[in-house]
């Protein structure tokens, strides 16, 4: 398992905006009453993407502690080339900038990544998505690592339509059931060998409606797993929403991580920050 693998996550932490478990409680604006539409893509359209994500981690190797802290910041631009509905089926994505660091027992490292700098176009083929690098050659495992970025492409977004059919009330949270937690999971795209991501809980309550931007309060429970790990993440923190399209401008959190890696057992923290913006097409 790659720990800095959550910092790609699809679903609602793809975009993030600072929080700190030192945050004041948000103020919630009285009397509102409000329903999203459903975000539409665009053919054309670009969306510019900046993520950051911090994990500070303590592993139990064989009775002892090992400190571990990952980081990870992604600056990327996604370009609409095809639309179905509401499923993008086909997209052209730059990295513009990708910077990773690890440290373990005192030890850093900077790791480089073959993407930085490229476009690749991604397609759906026979019902699978697939990556191939514009102007270039690209690995197996270069294309693989695109592909798993971008595997919301060719995908509806269930989280979307939940959101969008709920009436959002300020101050009055609302929970994801158990049956809106298994549609969101079941339409993620898995392949052999991917690790597996489930969406745990899923909590928001409006806070204020301000120059057409909505504030929720967000908590979240998320886990990921494979044959030898598992890690479980609790993050609270706060979602910016365009209400005029119902796209996430800002959302993001902080909180607690536990779990067992390599089946060495983990415990520690995640924060993660950053936005999106829309290029609407011409």
């Amino acid at each position: 398992m790659n720990p800095t693998r959550i910092s790609s996550l699809p679903l609602v932490f793809v975009v993030l905006v600072a929080c700190s478990s030192e945050r004041k409680e948000p103020a919630v604006q009285p009397g509102l009453e409000i329903t999203l539409p459903r975000p539409q893509a665009k053919v054309g359209e670009q969306e510019l993407k900046v993520t950051e994500m911090q994990m500070d981690m303590r592993i139990d190797a064989r009775g002892t502690e090992v400190k571990g802290k990952f980081t990870k910041r992604t600056e990327e631009l996604l370009k609409v080339i095809a639309v179905d509905g509401f499923v993008v089926t086909e997209a052209e994505v730059t990295y513009k900038s990708i910077a990773e660091t690890s440290e373990m027992a005192g030890t850093q490292e900077a790791k480089s990544d073959a993407r930085s700098g490229k476009t690749y176009r991604l397609t759906l083929e026979n019902g699978a998505l697939v990556a191939r690098a514009v102007g270039g050659p690209a690995t197996d495992e270069e294309l693989a690592e695109v592909v798993d970025d971008n595997d919301e492409i060719g995908v509806a977004s269930e989280m979307d339509a939940i959101i969008a059919s709920k009436t959002w009330r300020s101050g009055q949270p609302i929970a994801f059931t158990a049956d809106e937690l298994a549609r969101v999971n079941a339409s993620k795209r898995s392949r052999p060998g991917d690790e597996n991501e489930t969406v745990t809980a899923m909590e928001l309550t409006l806070l204020s409606l301000r120059d057409e931007v909505a504030v929720f309060a967000v908590t979240m429970g998320l886990r990921l797993d494979d044959d030898r790990s598992r890690l479980e993440f609790t993050l609270k923190g706060e979602a910016r929403v365009e209400a005029r399209t119902g796209r996430m401008l800002e959302l993001g959190g902080s909180g607690s991580l536990a779990g067992a890696i390599q089946r060495m057992p983990v415990k520690g923290t995640i924060s993660m920050k950053g936005e999106s913006r829309w290029v609407v097409a011409p």
